[in-house]
Parts: C-alpha cells; sequence; structure tokens
C-alpha cells in the first residue's frame, strides 16, 4: 500500500523547520550518505534501482580545459536509492566525474579529447552515458622555419609549434602562392619542376586571425647525391711511387646529371704512408702498409657530405728474396792449369710481394 505522507510544521527554538512524515507521524532521517548527497526523505533503501537516465540536454556535453558542468538524471523507480548509483569516465585525462547533491553530478574538464561518462547500479547492469568533449583552446602558434630552398622535385616539412602544447585546435589553413611551382598539404611542401623565387606558403588559424608565411625558392642548381665511389688504376704500388686516384657520383643535378670532379675531395686516413692531393686525387706513396682513401662531395640539397667506402691500397718496398744461378749446359771449362776462365751462368731474381722474377 502506497505510503501517504503529510506535511507537520514544527516549531523550533530558532524559527520553522518543515519536514515530511509518513502515515504514521515518523520523520525519516535525512542522512548524508556515502558520497556526501543528500538522500532525499522519500528515498528507501529496501526499494531495488530499476533504472537510470541521464537528462537528454546532457547526454552530450561539450567543455573547454578547466571547466565543469552539473548534469541531471533520474532513476526507477523514483524512491530507490540514489547511493544504488555510481559513477565513472572512461578516461580520467579528458574528464572526470563526481556525485552531486541530489538527481545531478559533475564533469570537470581536465585535458583535450572525448570521453564517455558512465552512470550504473552498483554491479554495472542497469547503464546510461553521456558523451564529452573537452576542447583546449589555441593561444599562438610558430613555424621553424621563415625561407625554404628546394630544388625540382623536392619536399620538405614544415612543422608548427602550438600554444598551449596540448591546444585541440590545430586545424591551420596551408595556401601557396603558385601551385604550379610548389604545392602545400598540412605544412609538407612539394616542389615541381618548374624554377621560381618568391613563392609564399601560408599557414593560418582562423581561430587566432593570424597568418605566418614561409618564402619558398625553387631552383635547379642543387647536388643531389645518392652514392660517391673512389677507384684506382690498381690496388697495389711501391714506395716512392705515384697514381691517381679517381671517383664516381650517383645522383641527380636537376639542369646536368653529375659528372664533373670539381667539387670532388679527396682524404687518406693513413697520411703517414702516403699523400693525397685533396682537389685532384694524385697519391705519392711513403711507406710499406696498407693505405686508406676516401672521396667526398657535398650534397648541397640536404647540405650533408657525403663520403665513400674506404679505397684500400697496398704499399710495399721491392727487395729481393731469393736468387738462383744456372749454367749454360754447353759451357764446360777446364780449370786446370789456368790462371783465369769466363764462364756464362743464368739468374733467376725472386722479389718480395709481388712474387715477380
Amino acid at each position: 500500500m502506497r505510503k501517504k505522507y503529510l506535511l507537520l510544521a514544527l516549531l523550533m527554538a530558532g524559527g520553522m523547520t518543515l519536514a515530511s512524515c509518513n502515515a504514521e507521524g515518523v520523520v525519516p532521517t535525512i542522512d548524508p550518505g556515502d558520497e556526501g548527497e543528500i538522500v532525499t526523505p522519500w528515498e528507501d533503501y529496501s526499494v531495488p534501482l530499476s533504472g537510470i537516465r541521464i537528462a537528454k540536454e546532457d547526454k552530450v556535453v561539450e567543455l573547454n580545459k578547466t571547466e565543469t558542468k552539473d548534469i541531471g538524471f533520474s532513476i526507477d523507480p523514483r524512491n530507490a536509492s540514489l547511493s544504488a548509483v555510481s559513477w565513472r569516465s572512461s578516461d580520467e585525462s579528458v574528464a572526470t566525474i563526481t556525485p552531486g547533491n541530489g538527481f545531478s553530478a559533475k564533469i570537470t574538464a581536465v585535458g583535450g579529447g572525448e570521453c564517455e561518462i558512465v552512470a550504473s547500479n552498483q554491479d554495472g547492469t542497469i547503464t546510461d552515458t553521456a558523451q564529452v568533449t573537452v576542447n583546449v583552446p589555441i593561444t599562438d602558434f610558430t613555424l621553424d622555419k621563415t625561407t625554404l630552398h628546394l630544388d625540382f622535385t623536392q619536399e620538405a616539412d614544415i612543422n608548427v609549434t602550438f600554444t598551449p602544447a596540448d591546444t585541440t585546435y590545430r586545424d591551420l589553413i596551408w595556401t601557396s602562392s603558385n601551385e604550379d611551382a610548389v604545392t602545400v598539404s598540412g605544412g609538407h611542401v612539394a616542389a615541381k619542376n618548374v624554377a621560381a623565387t618568391g613563392v609564399k606558403i601560408r599557414a593560418q588559424s582562423e581561430r587566432l586571425n593570424k597568418v605566418l608565411e614561409v618564402t619558398v625558392d625553387v631552383s635547379d642548381d642543387w647536388n643531389y647525391v645518392n652514392t660517391v665511389t673512389c677507384s684506382a688504376p690498381a690496388n697495389r704500388y711501391e714506395v716512392d711511387s705515384s697514381f691517381d686516384l679517381s671517383s664516381t657520383v650517383t645522383g641527380i643535378r636537376a639542369a646536368d646529371p653529375i659528372s664533373t670532379q670539381e667539387k670532388i675531395q679527396y682524404s687518406t686516413s693513413t697520411p703517414e704512408l702516403a699523400d693525397v692531393d685533396p682537389d685532384t686525387g694524385e697519391v705519392l706513396t711513403k711507406e710499406e702498409g696498407t693505405a686508406k682513401f676516401k672521396a667526398s662531395i657535398l650534397d648541397t640539397r640536404s647540405g650533408e657530405v657525403k663520403s665513400s667506402e674506404d679505397l684500400t691500397i697496398k704499399i710495399f718496398e721491392v727487395k729481393a728474396t731469393a736468387i738462383a744461378l744456372t749454367a749454360h749446359s754447353k759451357d764446360t771449362v777446364n780449370l786446370d792449369n789456368v790462371d783465369h776462365a769466363s764462364l756464362d751462368l743464368d739468374y733467376t731474381l725472386t722479389l718480395n710481394d709481388t712474387g715477380a722474377t
């Protein structure tokens, strides 16, 4: 049988307090509850919770970082215990949720992103959800360069620094003043096969009403260096001899493939064994050992020096290691009772290292 409630005016020493009582004239206790919420007078802990509904207008919430919002909800049956309702956030780095007084809960925006706020009974079999989006307003942005030099078909990135770093408003508008020569998408710049100077790449934030520019020049006067090799006519040379190093560069110069040597530089990591002219590649050997040489060239597109693998040359000093004498078989000389005689001999001289005779 449904209980009937009467209003009873109780006169108190400091004034008048209104409370509700049941048909038997008993005034229910108002309990702050486990989470600090005020339990309504009609709440009955013996009535099981059968439904939770977040207010329709609070099912989708959008906040800026640090903002808060109270959302409302209702339960079925109306007189079920509010303490049976629990709250959680699917991502507390985005937003947190705390129970409020009565039929409300408070969302606090923590960081940019999206999350789900879930209201449920204790065992999670009855739920309702609200979708929360937290925005972090942008206050400024900068670019990592103001000028850019590209060769034909070369590409590069313009990097952006946002303030604050966790802003969710990163929607810059990128444009090129000459798309026939340079295109841009999201800060990625690509040059075409068209020489151009003073092309303006613009990054605009409509939220800040701010525009930054990068000036781009496109030229065919840059070296693309893929590989460098160093070579010599032979791999063994005597001490005090000379020879010339040569090199091969693979890559592209937009106007003309690399074929000249004027930018090649030669070096050795074993100067005690040989000297090398850095411009011509002429080598003068000095001491025995294994000499190492390298060819290098500047990649003007990247600004890096590209070098070959070490070329190893063995330097040796010629020495006789064996000698053999052989008389001509047809020549016979009787040395008895003579003061002197002559004899034709053949000899074989074996040289060190080379095995030459």
